[in-house]
């Protein structure tokens, strides 16, 4: 009996091992791409449900076809089962990280289910890999529901997107450098959902490294309420040069302000050409840490030198500009103090002297004096 139970299961096993596997499903000669296709055209004409089965089926010949399977995700998306397109829009990106508008349609779907923070995340990694403007953000009836968030209106104000109420970004405008060629360096401070008039100040610390010499700091202020609340975003431009080859680290910078303080994740750029020497009138990176703003003792202490600020109205033009003021250390200074209606250098005031530096601050008249502080280093 024990032989023959044995011999039995044998026999069955046997059988098992000998069944011929099922033949998987075989993606179309042309790699689905007819399939794909036509589910596009069903989403443009309003047919998302058409198109969802012929791609299930494409995907589960061809499971890594990461653009059809974010052509599904964005299908469920239009018949509503958020759920669904969450997961097939998760698993495109697995596939392919660059799929900017598989990133949109999750913050779509976040958004309609009412997570702001989730669908912040997701446009913010759209807007990182696309190239859309806000205006577009501003028409998708999807986004449209997260209207009300701050962060969404700091974006429309200033193009910048943070995920947190209070944030520091840190950026740059190439995506090379070359030695002795000037680059500019911008780090912003986003404070949001704060109380109205609340105290909205901000204060760059220093920046260990080196390899970059500074000709300009630019500071620019805003703010706007929405809700019963305030946001504000200071930002300081740089104008800086590469002096070294190799792999430059730009940051971490240190932002403090009232309520805590925010650091940036470094900017790593990669640096073309020849060692170079500081060009005229560059300041060195101990520049990344000046004052955010001329408080009073450094007016007084610029009127003790010399340096009278002139000081302006809106649309007023100077008949002629201060004349730099020599100092005891042999640098020369001059300081111009203005009120502006917008946070941006009036037409009036000149470019940089190709020999000095500069660092101004610009904001709206209603904040307060805007200045403009040129230095002629020794």
């Amino acid at each position: 009996m024990r032989w023959l139970a044995a011999a039995t299961l044998l026999a069955g096993l046997s059988l098992v091992s000998c069944a011929a596997p099922p033949t998987p499903p075989q993606p179309p000669a042309d790699g689905g791409r007819a399939v794909v296709d036509e589910a596009q055209r069903a989403l443009a004409q309003g047919r998302g449900d058409a198109a969802i089965e012929p791609l299930r089926v494409l995907l589960a010949a061809a499971p890594e076809d990461a653009h059809a399977r974010g052509v599904l995700a964005q299908a469920l998306l239009e018949t509503g089962a958020l759920a669904e397109s969450r997961v097939e829009a998760r698993l495109a990106l697995a596939f392919d990280p660059t799929l900017a508008e598989v990133s949109w349609n999750l913050a779509c779907a976040h958004a309609r289910e009412g997570d702001a923070d989730a669908a912040i995340r997701w446009l913010q990694r759209a807007l990182a890999t696309g190239a859309w403007e806000p205006a577009e953000v501003a028409a998708d009836p999807d986004l449209a529901r997260l209207g009300d968030d701050h962060r969404l209106a700091v974006y429309y104000a200033t193009g910048v997107l943070s995920r947190a109420e209070e944030d520091a970004v840190a950026a740059v405008d190439v995506e090379r450098g070359t030695t002795g060629e000037p680059l500019r360096l911008s780090v912003a401070m986003m404070q949001l959902n704060r109380e109205l008039l609340s105290d909205a100040s901000a204060v760059l610390a220093s920046s260990p490294g080196g390899g970059v010499a500074i000709l300009e700091r630019l500071e620019t202020f805003s703010r706007g309420s929405a809700g019963g609340k305030e946001y504000s975003q200071r930002t300081v431009h740089f104008m800086v040069v590469p002096l070294v080859p190799g792999r430059l680290s730009l940051g971490p910078f240190a932002v403090s302000s009232d309520t805590g303080r925010s650091v940036t994740t470094p900017v790593l750029l990669p640096v073309d050409g020849d060692p170079v020497a500081p060009p005229p009138g560059a300041a060195d990176t101990s520049w990344f840490g000046f004052p955010s703003q001329l408080d009073p003792p450094t007016v007084a202490a610029l009127l003790a030198a010399g340096v009278a600020p002139l000081q302006l109205t809106e649309g007023q033009a100077p008949a002629t500009l201060p004349a730099f003021v020599p100092q005891p250390d042999g640098s020369q200074m001059r300081l111009l103090r203005f009120r502006a209606a917008a946070p941006e250098l009036p037409s009036w005031v000149p470019p940089r002297p190709v020999q000095a530096r500069r660092s101004a601050l610009v904001q709206r008249s209603t904040e307060g004096w805007s200045w403009v502080l040129d230095v002629l280093p020794p």
